[in-house]
């Protein structure tokens, strides 16, 4: 069912926005960081969907957020703009795209310094790599996450991550159903629990959903596993033999 939420952008953060943009296409035209480059198209499927991570996002200063995959800084640097009294770390496996960002980052503090004292932490590395570092593994209160791979995957990537009582949250669109078989046993695995997914509308007629895991336990030692064997064989498949 469609749904008729749809975010809005708050008039402080335009001015970073904009620049937000100036700054990404500019980089873009060396590096291809998004497909998104026309400046409607950019506010809606970038911007206003970042802004509404805030409605499931706890208020409080000081959270500790990884953005997971960030590709081009998206959702990471538009949940900086707007709450930069949080942590955020911009992890990506592609050493280019994290010093690009990192140096979007680094030209937004420079025009705007009054408002953003300190950069977000951006990381070259792997999801599961750092979720068997002890520097990362169970330290995050929220993992956010677009576009990088299915949710079997995904919660392994993150789950891990994530301190107890933390949120992990897939941002996707309404063919997410298709990924949802057996998801809530395999989420219970890793030490968490499928919550009320979020229902939201991009203009001009975008429906997404924010798919959200809480984490009630910590994730056993064995997760996650290696790459190549969570993606041949996603935690929803194990224990299943072939028919």
């Amino acid at each position: 069912m469609p749904s008729e939420i749809i975010p809005i952008i708050q008039p402080e953060w335009r001015a970073k926005f904009e620049a937000f943009y100036q700054a990404l296409m500019k980089a873009n035209q060396m590096l291809n960081l998004t497909r998104v480059t026309d400046e409607a198209e950019f506010e809606s499927k970038h911007l206003q969907d970042s802004v509404t991570l805030l409605d499931v996002l706890p208020a409080d200063p000081g959270l500790k957020i990884l953005d997971l995959g960030t590709g081009g800084g998206v959702p990471g640097i538009p949940l900086w703009l707007m709450r930069p009294d949080w942590q955020l770390t911009l992890l990506d496996s592609v050493g280019k795209k994290v010093r690009a960002v990192e140096q979007i980052c680094k030209e937004l503090q420079a025009e705007f310094p009054e408002e953003l004292k300190q950069i977000p932490t951006c990381l070259q590395g792997r999801a599961e790599v750092l979720g068997r570092d002890k520097a990362h593994r169970e330290s995050y209160d929220v993992v956010v996450c677009r576009a990088v791979a299915t949710l079997p995957v995904l919660i392994e990537y993150a789950l891990p991550l994530l301190k107890r009582g933390g949120k992990f949250i897939a941002m996707k669109g309404p063919s997410y159903q298709d990924e949802m078989a057996d998801i809530t046993v395999a989420a219970g695995i890793l030490g968490g629990r499928l919550a009320e997914p979020y229902l939201y509308t991009l203009p001009p007629d975008l429906q997404r959903v924010l798919v959200i895991f809480e984490k009630r336990s910590l994730t056993p030692h064995v997760f996650p596993r290696k790459d190549s064997n969570l993606r041949k064989k996603p935690i929803t498949q194990m224990g299943k033999e072939p028919a």
